[in-house]
C-alpha cells in the first residue's frame, strides 16, 4: 500500500509524522472500518516510539487502534495537557464514536473552568446519539453560562432523540419555554420527525417564517424607532458603548465588525452599514438576499443527526459545517445522507424585533459609527 511505504521511505520522525497527518486528514470524520495489513504494520513500528505525536494518536483512532484509544482519553482528562491538543483529540474521538469517552467528555464539559474546552466537548458529544448524553446536558443546563446554554441548545436541537429530551425539559419547567428561539424551533421541525413538530406547534403554534406584509410593518416600526418625530424622540441619543454590547450579544455571533468578534457572516466593516434602509431589510428580512458564498447548508447523517451551517471544506472524504454558533462538525461523506443547500439564511430571523427600542437605538448608533472608540451619539 502507497501510505505504508510512504512510512518506510521517511527519511525522520518529522517527515514521518507530517505523512501521518495527511494520512489523518484523508479519513476527516470516519474511522477506518477495515485496515490494510501494510498499513496495520507501519502504524505498529512508529508506536515503538518514546512519546507518541498528536498526529499518531489521532490516525491510530482512526485505524481502531486500542492504544491509541487508551492515551487519547488520558489527554483530554489531563488538565496540564494544551487545550488546543486536547480540543482536538476529543474532535477526533467524537468522529470515531468513542463509545468509552463519553462519560470523560460529559465530565470535562461539566467541570472545566475552560469555556473553549467545554465547547469542544459539546460539539465532540454531538456525534452520538444516546438519549442518556442528552438528559446529562439538561441536567447541567441551569448551571451553564449564556454562551454555553445557547450552544447546549443548538446541540439538543440536532437530533430527534436529543430534541425530545430538550422538548421534555421545557414540558417540565427545566428550562424556560422563551430560551428557544425562532431558528431552534425551525431547526426541530426540520427533523422531519411528526411527533417533534406537533408538540412544537401546541406549545409554540405553527414555526414559519413572518409573511412579507409581517417583515415589512416590523421594517416600518423600526423606522419610528430609530427615527422619532414629536420633541422627546428628538432628544434621544444613542448609546455605542451599549451598543457594542448590544452587538456582541446577537450579531457578533457570526458577523466581524472594526476587526473584532466572528467571520460566520459577512464583515460589516466595509457593508453599506450607513444605509439604514439597507440594514434593516437585511436584518428583519435576511432570506431576501443570499451571498453565495454564504448560503447555508442542511446535512443530514445516517445516524440521524442534523445541521446547518456554512459548507466551509468539503472533499470526496468528508465535508465540514460551520454552524452558527462558530463550532466546526467535520462529517465522513459516507455517513452523510442528504447534504443541501437552503433557500433559508444562516441568519436567524426576529433579532431586532427581541430588543426594546433603546437597544435598537444603541445598537445601530454602534453599527453606523466610524470605529470601535468613536462615542458619537
Amino acid at each position: 500500500m502507497a501510505c505504508a511505504r510512504l512510512l518506510s521511505l521517511a527519511p525522520s520522525e518529522g517527515d514521518a509524522d507530517r505523512l501521518l497527518r495527511g494520512m489523518d486528514l484523508a479519513l476527516a470524520g470516519r474511522r477506518l472500518e477495515k485496515v490494510p495489513a501494510l498499513l496495520e504494520s507501519a502504524v505498529a513500528k512508529a508506536w515503538q516510539g518514546t512519546n507518541p505525536s498528536s498526529n499518531l494518536i489521532h490516525l491510530g483512532l482512526r485505524l481502531g487502534n486500542p492504544q491509541a484509544a487508551q492515551l487519547a482519553l488520558k489527554l483530554v482528562a489531563d488538565e496540564n495537557a494544551a487545550e488546543s491538543d486536547r480540543a482536538a483529540c476529543m474532535e477526533v474521538l467524537g468522529q470515531v464514536n468513542a463509545a468509552e469517552s463519553a462519560s470523560v467528555m460529559l465530565d470535562i464539559f461539566e467541570r472545566s473552568l475552560s469555556t473553549a474546552l467545554r465547547s469542544a466537548a459539546l460539539s465532540a458529544l454531538q456525534h452520538f446519539p444516546d438519549r442518556l448524553i442528552a438528559d446529562a446536558i439538561v441536567g447541567m443546563y441551569p448551571r451553564l453560562n449564556a454562551d454555553l446554554r445557547q450552544r447546549a441548545r443548538s446541540a439538543l436541537c440536532s437530533r430527534p432523540t436529543w430534541s425530545a429530551a430538550l422538548l421534555d425539559a421545557v414540558d417540565t419547567g427545566r428550562i424556560v419555554q422563551a430560551e428557544l428561539g425562532f431558528d431552534q424551533l425551525r431547526q426541530i421541525v426540520s427533523l422531519k420527525d411528526a411527533g417533534l413538530a406537533q408538540r412544537v406547534e401546541k406549545r409554540w403554534g405553527k414555526v414559519e417564517p413572518a409573511s412579507t406584509a409581517e417583515k415589512e410593518n416590523t421594517i416600518n416600526r423600526l423606522r419610528l424607532v430609530l427615527n422619532p418625530s414629536g420633541a422627546a424622540g428628538r432628544q434621544a441619543q444613542r448609546d455605542r458603548a451599549a451598543g457594542k454590547q448590544v452587538f456582541q450579544q446577537t450579531c457578533g455571533v457570526c458577523h466581524r465588525l472594526f476587526g473584532e468578534v466572528n467571520i460566520i457572516g459577512p464583515d460589516l466593516t466595509g457593508a453599506d452599514r450607513k444605509n439604514t434602509e439597507v440594514m434593516l431589510l437585511n436584518t428583519v428580512n435576511p432570506s431576501a438576499y443570499i451571498r453565495p458564498e454564504y448560503v447555508s447548508y442542511e446535512a443530514v447523517t445516517k445516524d440521524d443527526q442534523a445541521l446547518s451551517g456554512l459548507l466551509v471544506e468539503s472533499s470526496p472524504a468528508a465535508v465540514t459545517i460551520l454552524d452558527r454558533n462558530n463550532q466546526r462538525h467535520v462529517l465522513a461523506r459516507d455517513q452523510v445522507q442528504e447534504l443541501t443547500p437552503s433557500a433559508v439564511s444562516l441568519m436567524p430571523e426576529g433579532l431586532l424585533e427581541a430588543l426594546t427600542p433603546e437597544q435598537v437605538m444603541n445598537l445601530f448608533g454602534y453599527l453606523q459609527g466610524d470605529g470601535p472608540a468613536d462615542s458619537t451619539p
